[in-house]
């Protein structure tokens, strides 16, 4: 495949900025990426959450899942069940038995049975 010479000049010559806008100026191509390589990247703050109130639902229910905490080490993976187990609260999802082992959550010192067992004896004082 034959390529254009100032294409290939800029491939070539990439050592300095100065030659690449010197030659995306003459080709007249990439204009956008030659007004970004001037800024600088910034890293914004995260959003800001607003948090259930504590007597709702939701919260009692991340609770529950927080304090598995030792046996949940991925954060990831206690955001993932407390979500299924609020769904679940609210009769919209499966029963904890079935979410340990469909969820594929990372465990610590325990079984998927144990856990299940210490998320229903949490769920019932819940109720």
């Amino acid at each position: 495949m034959k390529m254009n010479c100032k294409v290939k000049d800029l491939l070539v010559r990439q050592q300095s900025y100065k030659n690449i806008l010197c030659c995306w100026k003459k080709t007249g191509v990439f204009i956008f990426l030659i007004q970004q390589l001037g800024k600088k990247m910034s890293t914004l703050p995260p959003p800001s959450t607003k948090k259930f109130p504590e007597d709702s639902l939701e919260s009692k229910v991340y609770k529950i899942v927080e304090d598995l905490k030792e046996y949940l080490p991925i954060l990831n993976d206690r955001n993932r069940l407390g979500f299924s187990l609020f769904l679940y609260m609210k009769g919209e999802g499966d029963k904890p038995e079935v979410l340990v082992k469909t969820l594929k959550l990372t465990l610590n010192n325990i079984s998927e049975e144990e856990l299940a067992i210490k998320i229903n004896d949490k769920l019932m004082k819940l109720s």
